[in-house]
């Protein structure tokens, strides 16, 4: 009785362990081609670097693919955001420059719901927010969302 019990426990043990490595393993895969794609798009605009039509599609695919891997990660919605205001910025089209804007700042907005106390996100919505034709009481709001943000931390070192 005893020996099928330490079997048991055993089997439970290992089959834990392989669950965790397995989650381990994409969590790794994750960082590896957010750190790639990150690089990537940190390229863009520096320069005379624009990247081909194919680098971008890539590129777009590779941070929906982590996106849809991982839906709350906030990085992965700010990188999202920036590749889609880089997209707009190369755009000729108007339409099609505007849409852009907005898919990156719903991407931004969604970051932020992840992480609501990060300054940089809240910089970089009101960076997308100021290439829209729309953005007047929304950027009035990011803004001061942005100054509470910083008057809480300024009373926060205070004590």
């Amino acid at each position: 009785m005893r020996d099928i019990l330490v079997k048991v426990v055993g089997l439970g043990a290992l089959a834990l362990m392989l669950i965790v490595m397995d989650d381990a393993t994409k969590l790794f895969n994750g960082n590896l081609k957010f750190i790639d794609v990150e690089t990537e798009v940190s390229f863009w605009g520096r320069g005379s670097y624009q990247p081909d039509q194919e680098t971008i599609e890539r590129t777009t695919r590779s941070v929906e693919s982590l996106i849809e891997d991982s839906e709350e990660h906030p990085s992965y919605h700010n990188l999202n955001a920036s590749i889609l205001a880089w997209m707009a910025y190369w755009e000729v089209d108007s339409m099609a420059r505007e849409r852009c804007v907005q898919q990156s700042i719903a991407a931004q907005t969604q970051a932020i719901e992840s992480r609501p106390a990060h300054r940089q996100s809240w910089l970089k919505l009101i960076e997308y927010l100021a290439n829209t034709n729309n953005s007047g009481e929304t950027e009035e709001w990011a803004r001061n969302r942005l100054a509470g943000l910083q008057n809480n931390t300024q009373n926060n070192l205070r004590k």
